[in-house]
């Protein structure tokens, strides 16, 4: 069951993907955001990523911003860690 569902939202983010480059290639900028957002939400809940977890990924990338070096974070053995 866990398979099916995980194969259908995989299903629907492809299909995201394309539904952005298609925005993109219309100009609509702010919907392709929209979209991506969506996909970004439909990507945490197939690998299990806690909105934590996305805000830490997010603070790092700030961090390293304009460092022009950014640290490997090895998400799987977070995951392994948490289970």
């Amino acid at each position: 069951m866990m398979q099916d569902r995980a194969a259908r939202l995989q299903a629907i983010i492809d299909a995201t993907d394309q539904h952005i480059a298609e925005l993109l290639s219309f100009g609509l900028n702010d919907s392709a955001k929209i979209f991506a957002v969506a996909k970004l939400e439909l990507q945490t809940k197939l690998h299990d990523i806690s909105e934590e977890e996305l805000y830490a990924f997010c603070q790092l990338l700030r961090r390293h911003e304009n460092a022009g070096s950014a640290d490997v974070i090895d998400l799987a053995e977070r995951k392994a860690s948490k289970a």
